[in-house]
């Protein structure tokens, strides 16, 4: 509870840098403008100040592995790395791995707590993690049919 401002604020800058100083295609400058406004709505609302809310918060933050290997993935490609497409399969596999998986967390811990979804107070934050899980799941989409198409040519190399 004590780190909730430290995490929100964290991930506020890193979004807003990146909008900043990297513009990010479309969809992502989408997912991270609702993200930062979800952050400071949760924050501000006191959301985030109540125990069960902070928990569900956290889901996402499973998301964040994939960052890491997103970050790693454009390294790669702008240095042209040997390793380049190995990285972009991590990134692929630990995307769909943490992000639909901190997804379905964060819908059971939803379905099995105490939290009432429509009081009116928080009603706005569990529309914006819907509207961020829904674009989350789009990129999901768009990796799985890279990742098929990657699979495909694999097997025609392979066999």
């Amino acid at each position: 509870l004590y780190f909730s401002p430290l995490i929100v604020h964290t991930i506020n800058f890193m979004f807003t840098y990146e909008l900043c100083f990297h513009t990010p295609d479309r969809a992502h400058t989408i997912h991270h403008i609702f993200t930062v406004l979800l952050q400071v709505i949760a924050y501000y609302s006191g959301f985030l100040t109540i125990t069960d809310h902070l928990i569900l918060c956290n889901t996402s933050h499973l998301g964040f592995l994939s960052s890491i290997f997103s970050s790693l993935r454009t390294i790669a490609l702008k240095e042209n790395s040997k390793y380049k497409s190995i990285i972009r399969e991590l990134y692929y596999n630990s995307y769909l791995i943490s992000k639909i998986g901190g997804m379905v967390l964060y819908y059971f811990i939803l379905c099995y707590s105490d939290i009432v979804i429509f009081s009116y107070n928080f009603l706005l934050v569990f529309i914006l993690y819907f509207v961020i899980h829904i674009i989350q799941l789009y990129f999901g989409w768009i990796i799985y049919k890279k990742k098929r198409g990657f699979l495909e040519d694999m097997e025609f190399i392979i066999g």
